[in-house]
């Protein structure tokens, strides 16, 4: 059995936790499985417990308490696939998969699946400690962060624009300068892409 915690809100929402070994514990403490960084959470919040086909919730005497599909919790409650699980300002849905012992993974298709498969297998290699640390950096993170960590792409339309204004500006071509224009036409494309890559636009 895999349980999953599905981030529910906010610049993350949609972001995967695995929920790692019988007792995963939720806090600030530094022996917690999972640290958010917000005074709304206690040193130990609550912990998620599954075992022999049985997930449930457990509040740890939190201060401002664990709520499940809106309504707060007191002690144990069982948790089922799709609950909504609220601790502190963290919004989570429960993913729970059964996997049938001995299944094999299904034919790759497209490459679509091919890069499913390989980042599956590419997380399944980073150590549990890096995968705390990752979601203990992006959890309570703002959108500015996120926008300065997002991965620039390249726009084709500019760099075809820029080669097009470029050759409008370009004296006629002529037989002997035909040469000519076609390196002016490169050099600006080159020049788009250099400042791209420096920040500018």
């Amino acid at each position: 059995m895999e349980v999953q915690l599905v981030v529910a809100s906010g610049s993350k929402a949609g972001q995967v936790i695995p929920v790692a070994g019988p007792k995963f514990i939720i806090g600030r403490a530094d022996d917690c499985h999972l640290k958010p960084r917000s005074e709304l959470i206690s040193r130990y919040h609550c912990a998620i417990i599954s075992e022999d086909g049985y997930v449930a919730v457990r509040d740890l005497g939190s201060k401002n308490g664990v709520f499940l599909n809106g309504e707060q919790i007191s002690m144990e409650h069982e948790l089922k696939n799709g609950d909504k699980l609220s601790v502190g300002p963290l919004e989570f849905f429960i993913h729970i998969t059964v996997a049938v012992k001995g299944q094999k993974k299904p034919r790759v298709e497209s490459v679509q699946d091919a890069v499913a498969r390989t980042m599956e297998i590419q997380a399944a290699d980073v150590p549990e400690d890096s995968k705390e640390a990752e979601v203990a950096d992006w959890l309570l993170s703002g959108d500015e962060s996120d926008q300065d960590q997002e991965t620039k792409t390249i726009d084709a339309a500019e760099v075809f624009a820029a080669i097009r204004d470029s050759q409008a500006t370009d004296p006629p071509p002529q037989q002997n300068l035909g040469d000519q224009a076609t390196a002016s036409s490169r050099d600006a494309a080159a020049n788009l892409l250099k400042n791209f890559f420096k920040g500018g636009r």
